[in-house]
């Protein structure tokens, strides 16, 4: 008895094996272990059932990338990048849905990266690209891996950001607070108060981020970095080093301390931060939804390569694409566009970057601007020195002033200055003298400001001065009691 329910258990099991392969089979778009795809000849790439989204190699540069992308005219949206830091891959590479449940790239030279690790859950037998825009594993029927949990740039209709898994820092005022804010993979990557009084903070940057583009045709990891934080404030940031600074932070919600844990945007265009319990309620961020056929419309949030946090909408029958939001409407109100010891002036999107008056251009990737003088050399050839203040209205920079000194009017604040080596620029709001030491970071110059900055200039020593003749054939000025403003370094277009 015991060995006929034994045959009867295993021809179950086999014909229930069977079933599902058949079923597999015959669903469209299933993925089977053993596909393959080519980066130089077809087929490049597997579509989703609509034929809206596509997985697999796009051109990048003189090579090929992995990714998602949504399709268009004149051009594709690529909406996930796969090892997205790394160079591209010739047109002999491959992607491999391998036996064993693998998506594996494998370039010319022999080299293998995996994609998709899915080693903690066992072997996965199919794999899909959804409509949604999702690319994901499965095994047994159930999703083992998803690229919704792994975001570079962009989130789409369906997909959420949760707080355990984002990067984060700080905004105008104080957005971050003091903790240890871990980098994980659900975060968009590509201010403070401009004097940021939350203090400095070691923000943790673990692997797994979420970064703006380089640009719309490099999609490796930029400069811009947008989180959901565990404080409940969702910050946009300067993606600039190892180690996180505060002051680097340009926009947030404003939510810190509310019980937000999850960032959504939902299929109609809706984006709402949440916390995990429905007790709590929602807060809108934007509402992008409209009236009429929402299937035809798919809509994603990105974080651009100019810093810009933008909603969009994908008219699928009229081919259009429309920026419904956007975080910020000036592009200098994004920190880490011009470089060090300069300033931001803009004009809509376009923006100018200029270095303080007494200051030149340096040549490095990000524009910056120095003066030949240091602290040292102050204190020890103080007496010698020819200095002066410039004034500059409607100014602001980031950071902390090392010194403020209270009840000045703007004669004795320009005057502290002059006397002391480490200052070297002053931001003045009646009656408030603060300090800073160089470099200035994150200048910004608009109307809208109503501080007034000083910078020192520093001439040199009276025997270095050597006036010079400014006529038709030389302009380059080289001062004599005066300097120009600084030059345009940058235009953004």
């Amino acid at each position: 008895m015991t060995h006929i329910l034994s045959l009867i258990l295993l021809l179950f099991v086999v014909v229930s094996l069977h079933v599902n392969v058949i079923a597999q089979e015959n669903e469209p778009n299933i993925i089977l272990p053993g596909s393959i795809l080519y980066a130089g000849k077809h087929p490049r790439s597997w579509p989703s059932p609509s034929g809206h989204f596509e997985f697999g190699f796009y051109r990048q540069d003189s090579g090929y990338a992995a990714g998602i992308w949504l399709l268009g005219r004149p051009e594709n949206t690529t909406v996930w990048n796969a090892n997205r830091d790394d160079p591209p891959v010739s047109a002999s590479s491959t992607l491999q849905f391998t036996a064993e449940g693998t998506l594996l790239l494998r370039t010319e030279n022999g080299a293998q990266k995996i994609i998709a690790n899915t080693s903690s859950s066992g072997s996965v037998d199919s794999a899909c690209m959804l409509d949604m825009g999702n690319f994901v594993l499965y095994q047994n029927r159930s999703v083992v891996w998803e690229s919704f949990d792994f975001p570079t740039d962009t989130i789409l209709g369906g997909q959420n950001l949760r707080s355990d898994q984002l990067i984060s820092r700080v905004s105008r005022s104080n957005y971050a607070r003091d903790q240890n804010l871990r980098r994980d993979h659900n975060r968009l990557i590509s201010g403070v108060s401009r004097s940021n009084y939350a203090g400095r903070q070691n923000l943790r940057r673990d692997h797994n981020q979420v970064i703006s583009s380089v640009s719309r045709s490099n999609h490796a990891g930029g400069q811009f970095l947008l989180s959901m934080q565990t404080d409940g404030n969702l910050v946009a940031y300067v993606n600039n080093s190892a180690e996180l600074d505060t002051n680097d932070a340009y926009w947030s919600t404003r939510t810190n301390g509310y019980p937000f844990a999850v960032l959504n945007l939902n299929t109609r265009g809706v984006l709402t931060m949440s916390s995990e319990s429905d007790h709590y309620g929602e807060r809108l961020v934007a509402n992008g939804s409209t009236t009429g056929n929402q299937t035809m419309i798919i809509y994603r949030a990105s974080l651009d390569p100019n810093g810009i946090f933008r909603l969009y909408s994908h008219q699928l029958e009229k081919n259009t694409i429309t920026n419904i939001w956007q975080n910020v409407d000036d592009a200098c109100d994004v920190n880490g566009h011009c470089g060090l010891n300069s300033y931001c002036s803009s004009k809509g999107d376009y923006f100018g970057c200029y270095c303080y008056p007494g200051f030149t251009l340096e040549n490095t990737k990000i524009p910056s601007c120095s003066q030949n003088f240091t602290v040292d050399g102050c204190e020890s050839r103080k007496d010698l020195l020819i200095q002066y203040i410039t004034t500059l209205e409607n100014m602001e920079w980031a950071g902390d002033p090392y010194s403020v000194k209270h009840n000045l009017d703007k004669e004795e604040c320009k005057k502290a200055c002059e006397e002391e080596c480490s200052c070297g620029g002053v931001l003045y709001s009646i009656p408030d003298c603060n300090m800073f030491r160089l470099p200035l970071k994150y200048g910004k110059r608009h109307e809208n400001i109503n501080t007034t900055a000083f910078i020192k200039v520093i001439v040199g020593s009276s025997s270095e001065i050597r006036p010079t003749l400014i006529n038709e054939s030389n302009r380059s000025l080289i001062l004599t009691v005066g300097l120009s403003l600084g030059s345009v370094a940058s235009l953004l277009s």
